[in-house]
């Protein structure tokens, strides 16, 4: 789009910021919104073994990190461990450390948004995506 325009504003680092939310606001809805699960299957990305942005949370916090490992290298679709790992997870503040970084990083989006001028509707997205997070 950008051969069509004479504007040669960057939107690179808005671009960046706004990417990096969406991942990991998805990497904490798969792994604790029930609405994500209903559409989905519940923790997903433990069934496909992801190190999603919680999960690389705890590896950095935590010492003792076999059991979530062993869980993960399964792979496993039932829903006994699945609830294991999220308890791991809650238990090492792992989803609330995810939720600090998607409030910063909203944050620093609606900065950069204002310094290019605002705008209100691309606010409202974002507004819309940050009703999983916690305030």
């Amino acid at each position: 789009m950008k051969c069509y325009s004479k504007d040669d504003t960057d939107f690179s680092g808005l671009i960046d910021s706004i990417g990096m939310f969406f991942q990991i606001r998805d990497d904490l809805a798969n792994l604790t919104s029930k609405e994500y699960s209903d559409s989905k299957s519940f923790c997903e990305d433990l069934t496909e073994g992801k190190f999603s942005y919680p999960i690389v949370k705890y590896f950095q916090k935590e010492c003792n990190t076999e059991r979530l490992m062993e869980i993960l290298k399964q792979r496993t679709g039932d829903v006994q461990v699945k609830k294991e790992a999220i308890n791991i997870l809650e238990k090492t503040e792992c989803f609330k450390m995810t939720n600090l970084k998607l409030l910063e990083l909203k944050e620093h989006i609606f900065v950069e948004i204002e310094n290019f001028g605002g705008n209100p509707y691309l606010e409202k997205l974002l507004d819309n995506l940050s009703k999983i997070v916690y305030s």
